[in-house]
């Protein structure tokens, strides 16, 4: 099983179907073209697992597909594991590219927010942000 859809879409309702094959002969590509180890379809499935278990218990296993360790039948039928995967979104940690990125986005929606108020709420927000900042 692959953490990706079979299917990616692609402009005006195609799609490109990938298999594993293509998949595999892709990442070694890439690998081969970045100078670094190959890695394969599983290892990026394992690694997934990994760091969603980490950043909340149980997220590992809905990534995967299999059953939420403590969880009954029952359980599966009112609770949903999309849940697990909100509480374990702010812990998930992110590629430092991916990371650098949001920060700037937050960092100039900050820019943007406060451009747009008026002079003295700059001025509470300014201050704000210095005491938080310390």
């Amino acid at each position: 099983m692959i953490p990706i859809p079979s299917r990616l879409e692609r402009g005006h309702g195609r799609f490109l179907h990938v298999g594993v094959k293509q998949l595999r002969d892709g990442l070694r590509l890439f690998c081969g073209r970045a100078r670094v180890k190959p890695i394969t379809p599983q290892a990026i499935r394992r690694l997934s697992a990994k760091e969603w278990e980490r950043a909340h218990a149980g997220c590992g296993a809905v990534i995967l597909g299999h059953a939420v360790p403590g969880w009954s039948n029952a359980t599966a039928s009112y609770l949903d594991g999309s849940d697990l995967l909100r509480l374990g979104l702010p812990r998930l940690r992110l590629p430092g590219c991916i990371a650098d990125a949001e920060r700037q986005q937050r960092s100039a929606e900050i820019v943007q927010l406060a451009a747009a108020l008026p002079d003295t709420d700059q001025l509470t927000a300014v201050s704000v942000l210095r005491a938080m900042a310390r």
